[in-house]
């Protein structure tokens, strides 16, 4: 929490330094993936790759940074997975030649409503699920902060279903 908090406030008064260099789109979910093996072992959950047309596709980003990332998504995924056991990487590009990745689960339904309030400090969704996995309601917030510092966006879409992604497009 000290740490999160400590992040956002660097953010707010803009003391983070971006480092950004070219790297391979593939090779670098492949690495957020295997950096939450334990947690996806602990849960017996199985994250999916799909990989698109995107196998060459260089980005350009700050790679710590964008693990952090990658790791809360990947993490929020696991722990609000309705227990189907899977999580759904994809990436490719968008039809305006941006480049896209998709963290997907299957959990409880988002309604229109909070997408954009899932992004704000402190926010968590009321339901006894959510209440039972924990958490303060920061991690979004600091992924939202992440990828707008990469010049990006992150978009949350939820059917009613129980399927839920977030993208990030950069």
């Amino acid at each position: 929490i000290v740490d999160k908090l400590f992040f956002i406030s660097k953010t707010d008064h803009a003391l983070i330094r971006i480092t950004k260099e070219k790297t391979n789109l593939n090779s670098f979910i492949i690495n957020a993936i295997a950096s939450t093996s334990k947690l996806t072992e602990e849960k017996n959950i199985d994250v999916k790759y799909d990989i698109a047309e995107s196998s060459h596709t260089e980005i350009d980003i700050d790679v710590a940074l964008m693990n952090q990332v990658m790791y809360n998504l990947i993490e929020n995924a696991i722990k609000f997975s309705n227990g189907n056991g899977e999580v759904i990487i994809r990436s490719g590009k968008t039809k305006l030649n941006k480049i896209f990745i998709s963290v997907s689960n299957y959990g409880e339904y988002i309604p229109p409503e909070y997408y954009s309030k899932i992004f704000e400090r402190f926010f968590r969704l009321e339901s006894s699920h959510n209440r039972k996995t924990g958490g303060t309601g920061l991690g979004l917030s600091v992924v939202k902060s992440i990828v707008e510092m990469q010049g990006g966006e992150i978009e949350v879409e939820s059917s009613p279903n129980g399927l839920t992604a977030f993208t990030i497009i950069l």
